[in-house]
Formats: C-alpha cells, structure tokens, sequence
C-alpha cells in the first residue's frame, strides 16, 4: 500500500497493469475468433457422399445440421463455432467407419457444451495471466472433457469397435499436432502423456476407474488450494507488549478539534485541552484555526 506517486499506491498500479494486461487478452480472444470465422466463411462445405452418410449414421434421430469442411494445414479433426458449430477434417484420407467415430467424439463435445465450458475457461485465463498454476488448471481441464468424451463414447462399443476407435486416433496422432491458437475442441489436441491415459481409460475403463475419480480429487483438491490461497493470509507471530503505551491516542474530529498559530507553527486543543503541537495544517483542511490565544478564547472554552 505504499505510495509512490501523488495518491497512488503500488497495489493501484498492480491493479491498473492487471486489468489492462486482461482487456488485451480479451481483445486477443475475440480477434482471433472473428478472423477464424472469416476465414471458415470463404470456405465451401464438404458434401461428399461418404462424409454425408458417415454423418447421418451418428446423428441418433437428432436432425442436428453441421457444416463439414476439408482443411488443408490442420492436423486433427475439430469442432468449433459457438452458435453454428461446424466440424473440420485435415486432409486425410478416412473410411467410413473411422469418420463415424469422429464425428460421433465431436458431437459429443456439442451434446455436453464443451464448447461453451472451453470458452468460458478461455476467458477466465484472460484474468489468470498472471497465475501458472492457471494455465496448468486449464490443460487439465481440457484433459477431463477429453476423457469424459472418450468414456461416454466407448461404453456402448464392442471390443472391436474399441480397438477401431483406438486405431482412429493413433492414424491421427501420425499426423502430427495441432496448432493450439486456433479456437477449436480436437479430436487429438493433448499432449503425448495425456492421450497414453486415454488409451488406457478406454482400454481398462472398469479397472482403471479408481485412477479416474483419484485424478478428480486431485484436481478439486488443488482448485479448493487454489481458491483459499485468496481467502488467507500468513502472517509472523506477534506476542502483544505486557506493558500498557503512556502514549494517549486521540480521534482528532472537526468539531472537537481547533488550532492557534504560533512561532513554531500551530498548537493543537482537543475538547478544549492543549494537546501537542503540528507545523503544517495539510491533513486537517477545514478545522478551526485561531491567529492567536485572545481569538481562540472568545470563540473556545480553553481548559
């Protein structure tokens, strides 16, 4: 709470820099969201026969119609677009069966609002600039929604089917990785030790799941840290002095307070009682002042 400029403390220019620091990151968010759109508008909709059978095969009765697009320079399949989600391919060449599993892993993303909680996580970093434990908070939650999707997915799935989708997912990880600037929910968009737990979840789910409700607790657990990091502080311990101050304080209000100008400055009355002297009358603006005693004695009770 120093002051290091006129009125203004340190903590008023941390606060200053952290919310100009956030306005840009927002702006950053947002930029980078209209210019994804623009350049998915100029695109044209993959309406190939085998994409619109492979899709059509997934939607479960929903009459959910998404714009499917084939981009070269992305390497994973996605899903992006708040209020018109659309779903993109790299320029891969898939069967029919492996485009089911991907569409049926990003329309599961779209069922659970995943896109809305990643762009809500998104914004909230926009705060948490500051904070590495944020960023590491954000990639474990992006890990969650992957391996909720993962699990909701293959619970209904045969053995074989597991192992399609697993073969799905090792063909696209060969394809290298995806650009993590841009605003979408990947099919493959995790790091090398994360996408081994999934493979592991999907493969042992039943064995595996004690794993699973542990790395839950250990992310409330840090969160619930995290949150009381905020609510607490640490302080020295501090044994109070066994002797009484002879110093008296007093609450110097306008109405019991004046001064006499004097010599050496001002003399200060308080209820009538000399109580000390002060040079400068810069804290005490407005307050009663006296050129001399005979003035102060005509207009105060003095004790």
């Amino acid at each position: 709470m120093k002051h290091i400029w006129k009125d203004y403390s340190v903590s008023d220019v941390i606060i200053v820099v952290w919310i100009l620091i956030s306005f840009m990151y927002i702006c950053k968010l947002i930029y980078t969201q209209i210019q994804f759109n623009r350049f998915l508008s100029i695109l044209v909709p993959d309406n190939s026969n085998k994409i619109e059978k492979a899709y059509k095969s997934v939607q479960n009765n929903k009459n959910y119609k998404f714009e499917i697009y084939k981009i070269q320079g992305i390497k994973s399949p996605c899903i992006t677009g708040l209020i018109h989600p659309k779903i993109l391919l790299p320029e891969m060449d898939f069967t029919e069966k492996e485009l089911q599993y991907i569409f049926k892993h990003e329309l599961q993303h779209f069922n659970h609002h995943d896109l809305w909680l990643n762009m809500l996580c998104e914004i909230i970093m926009c705060f948490y600039w500051w904070n590495p434990f944020a960023y590491f908070l954000k990639e474990k939650f992006k890990d969650m929604l992957e391996f909720a999707n993962d699990k909701k997915i293959t619970e209904s799935m045969n053995e074989m089917e597991i192992y399609e989708y697993l073969e799905c997912m090792l063909k696209i990880i060969k394809n290298n990785k995806m650009h993590k600037k841009i605003p979408v929910l990947c099919f493959i968009g995790c790091g090398r030790s994360t996408v081994q737990q999934r493979f592991d979840l999907i493969i042992k789910g039943q064995e595996k799941k004690y794993k699973h409700r542990g790395y839950i607790l250990y992310i409330m657990v840090f969160c619930f840290s995290y949150i009381l990091s905020f609510v607490f502080a640490f302080e020295p311990d501090y044994n109070s002095p066994s002797h009484m101050s002879d110093e008296i304080i007093y609450n110097l209000e306008n109405k019991d307070t004046f001064f006499i100008k004097n010599n050496q400055g001002y003399k200060i009355y308080y209820k009538g009682r000399f109580i000390g002297n002060c040079k400068s009358l810069e804290t005490f603006q407005g307050y009663r002042v006296y050129k001399n005693d005979k003035e102060a004695k005509e207009n105060e009770e003095i004790k």
